[in-house]
């Protein structure tokens, strides 16, 4: 875990006990395809946790959607691939970078 100083942000019980017992029983998938808004589904190349599949079902199951998959991250693209995460997120949502700030060297 992310420490700020001496204090951990996060703990590994919590962690641990959220994927032994809520995440093998979390299963939205029917809900999906009644999804109406636009919708960014990101996914990365190397994610051990969770997988590309994952992205991709979600993918197919919600109508209109987009996926950006990341292909040199993990689980952490933000992190990992963050220009190109920045970017992807601002194309999405229709954001610019101001004029200023491109012209500068």
């Amino acid at each position: 875990m992310r420490e700020t100083g001496n204090r951990p942000i996060g703990s590994m019980e919590v962690a641990n006990y959220t994927f032994k017992h809520f995440i093998p029983q979390y299963d939205v998938r029917a809900a999906l395809p009644g999804f109406a808004m636009p919708t960014l589904i990101v996914g990365a190349r190397h994610d051990w946790i969770t997988p590309l599949s994952q992205a991709e079902e979600m993918h197919r199951l919600i109508p209109g959607s987009e996926l950006a998959v990341f292909e040199r991250s993990g689980h952490m693209p933000f992190i990992e691939e963050h220009e190109a995460f920045l970017a992807e997120l601002r194309r999405f949502l229709g954001l610019e970078a101001p004029a200023a700030a491109a012209e500068q060297p």
